[in-house]
C-alpha cells in the first residue's frame, strides 16, 4: 500500500502540469463562460508575503495545481488592476474571488494565506456551492 501511495505521488509530481493562469480579467471570464468553469480570482499585490507563500508553496503543489487545472479557470490579477470590475477589488492580499460565469455572482471568497490540504478543501467546497448553484 505505501509503494503505490508513494508511486502515485511520484507521478503526480513528475507529470503534474503546471495552472494556467489568465492575467487579464476578460479573457479569463470568457474562456470560464466557454468551458463552463468556475473563475478562481487569485488578487495579488507587490511585495505581499503571503502572496509569493500561496505562489511558492501552495499553488505550485501537484495536487492542488491537478485540481485547479480539472476544475477551475485559473486569473492572477493585481487586486488593483484597472481592467479588473471594481466589484472584485480589493485593499488586503492575498483574495481568492471565486466566480459563476453564468451569473457573475460570487460563489465563495477566501482571504489570506492556507496551506495546501486547507487550500484543497476550499477549492473542494467551492466546486460543491458551484454544483449547488447549477
Amino acid at each position: 500500500m505505501r509503494l503505490t501511495v508513494l508511486l502515485s505521488l511520484l507521478t503526480l509530481m513528475l507529470f503534474a502540469e503546471p495552472i494556467r493562469w489568465y492575467d487579464h480579467y476578460d479573457e479569463a471570464f470568457a474562456a470560464a463562460k466557454k468551458t463552463h468553469k468556475p473563475l478562481m480570482l487569485f488578487l495579488t499585490q507587490p511585495r505581499c508575503g503571503t502572496c509569493a507563500f500561496m505562489k511558492e508553496k501552495v499553488l505550485s503543489d501537484p495536487a492542488v495545481q491537478s485540481y485547479v487545472r480539472r476544475h477551475f479557470i485559473a486569473a492572477e490579477l493585481n487586486a488593483g488592476d484597472a481592467g479588473l470590475p471594481k466589484k472584485y477589488r480589493v485593499k488586503v492580499t492575498p483574495v481568492f474571488t471565486f466566480i459563476n460565469p453564468g451569473s457573475d455572482e460570487i460563489v465563495e471568497q477566501t482571504v489570506g494565506g492556507k496551506k495546501a490540504p486547507r487550500f484543497l478543501e476550499t477549492l473542494e467546497s467551492v466546486i460543491d456551492d458551484w454544483s449547488e448553484q447549477e
